[in-house]
């Protein structure tokens, strides 16, 4: 279910489609797989080993994150339905 729910919603970040809207469960998605994963190192290896290994998971969640905020863009689907709707 989760990998179903990430695909379909990387595509539509990748398209431009829905950008804000999906990334929301994306957040969710690394906001839990950071807590499960991270915490236990740790715990048991100390807060470098955790933050060396959390790196790229820190990176994507800052990446939805702005998505979340900003939307997507020019080159998004998005856009070129707004321009669409906003002529008429």
């Amino acid at each position: 279910m989760v990998k179903a729910i990430g695909l379909c919603s990387g595509v539509l970040m990748l398209i431009g489609l829905s950008v804000r809207v999906a990334a929301i469960p994306l957040l969710i998605i690394m906001i839990t797989a950071i807590t499960t994963t991270k915490i236990p190192i740790l715990q048991e290896e100390g807060f470098w080993q955790m933050a060396h290994d959390s790196r790229t998971d820190f990176a994507m969640t800052m990446l939805i994150i702005f998505l979340l905020i900003y939307g997507a863009g020019k080159l998004s689907i998005d856009y070129l339905l707004q321009q669409k709707f906003k002529s008429r």
